[in-house]
């Protein structure tokens, strides 16, 4: 028997049991579009995870801090001695670690702010005038402080867009004055930043000169952290270590425990971990489906070999061969698997974009969710059809 005569003939018995056929198709349909839409789900929510990093943080810049405790079998234990960076620790770190691009001292306090009838607490940022090098920021209105102003403990402010909002409101905030912890500061800029992590809200803070905020504003709170940017992605394995190195030096009685030091790496590794564990959970659902699917069109289509016994016989007594009739039934099969393979990728992808959209209502940055089938999604269901 030709494949085409063959072809017709698995025609013929899949339309002469239409409800079997159906339900077959059916469950193929299933099974493909769970594939398919948790993939492109699981691709989708990798790639929102990765972009929400690179938003909040450069990738490019490792932080030094000064624990305050280490985590250890589960539990928080305090650091016996944690170093407290200084200014010129990181005028010491530019200089003698190789592969640092830029560096820059930051120190942070929560201190109130008032304007006229409006007063509360916020954060103040004290940084170098090379902060949009290390935090991520966009100037809206004004301008950022340069570095004359930072050398001469400048009494300029710029702001977040949310604080510039509730201290002024749709007035211009610039060229205006504030007070910050009671001392008066001209505000010379405002910029937009990332929204929090969790509540969704705009960041109400504000930035000063490093040195205004060390000289001015003293406070036993205060802490200061050192960000150090790499001349590349590739290097920070190589500044991170001399980071170790001398940091260790820094001080006498320094351990590992008495600093920090946090890269971008951690973050997307983070992140990698993550979508390994939700891939394993939606992953294990959707092959749960298609392996429930592909039960109910093995059942199908044995009940429907079982039935056709006396077809079966009559074809051999007429002399078909065991491999003519063993190749009819895997050609029904396949005159149903490329159809069902076929509906269910584009069911899968249109339930995907369901999905992500209604995914999209509940996250604080929508527009980095992007979830689509890609030609990857589309082969690997048509595969699992087959």
């Amino acid at each position: 028997m030709s494949f085409w005569a063959a072809a017709r003939e698995a025609m013929r018995g899949v339309l002469r049991y239409p409800l079997r056929s159906a339900l077959a198709l059916l469950g193929l349909v299933v099974g493909v579009s769970s594939i398919v839409a948790s993939f492109a789900l699981l691709v989708g929510a990798h790639r929102f995870a990765v972009q929400s990093v690179i938003q909040r943080s450069r990738l490019d810049v490792i932080t030094l801090g000064s624990p305050v405790d280490q985590m250890r079998n589960g539990r928080p234990v305090k650091v016996p001695k944690p170093i407290r960076f200084t200014p010129s620790d990181a005028d010491l770190i530019a200089r003698n670690v190789p592969g640092v691009r830029e560096v820059m001292a930051l120190s942070e306090d929560t201190l109130p702010v008032r304007h006229e009838g409006v007063a509360f607490d916020v954060r103040v940022l004290g940084v170098g005038a090379n902060a949009p090098a290390f935090l991520p920021m966009e100037l809206e209105t004004g301008r950022l402080f340069g570095a004359e102003e930072a050398n001469d403990a400048a009494r300029v402010v710029v702001l977040t867009r949310a604080l510039a909002e509730d201290l002024f409101g749709r007035e211009t905030a610039t060229s205006r004055e504030m007070l910050i912890g009671g001392q008066r500061f001209d505000v010379i800029g405002v910029v937009s930043v990332p929204r929090e992590s969790f509540s969704g809200d705009e960041r109400r803070e504000c930035y000063v000169p490093l040195r205004t905020k060390q000289e001015r504003m003293r406070s036993a709170t205060s802490s200061l952290q050192i960000f150090v940017a790499a001349t590349s992605l590739d290097r920070i394995p190589d500044v991170r270590e001399g980071l170790e190195r001398l940091v260790a030096r820094l001080r006498p009685g320094i351990t590992a425990d008495s600093f920090s030091i946090k890269t971008s790496e951690d973050d997307i590794h983070a992140v990698h971990v993550e979508s390994t564990i939700r891939g394993l959970t939606l992953g294990g659902v959707a092959l749960m489906a298609l392996l429930v699917a592909a039960g109910g069109i093995l059942n199908t289509f044995l009940v429907g070999v079982k039935e056709r016994t006396r077809e079966i016989g009559t074809r051999r007594a007429l002399g078909a061969t065991r491999v003519a009739i063993r190749a009819q039934f895997l050609m029904e099969a396949l005159v149903l698997s490329l159809p069902g393979g076929v509906l269910g990728v584009a069911v899968g992808t249109l339930l995907a974009r369901w999905l992500g959209e209604r995914f999209k209502s509940g996250l604080i940055n929508p527009a980095l969710l992007h979830v689509e089938v890609s030609a990857t999604e589309a082969f690997v269901g048509l595969l699992a059809a087959v």
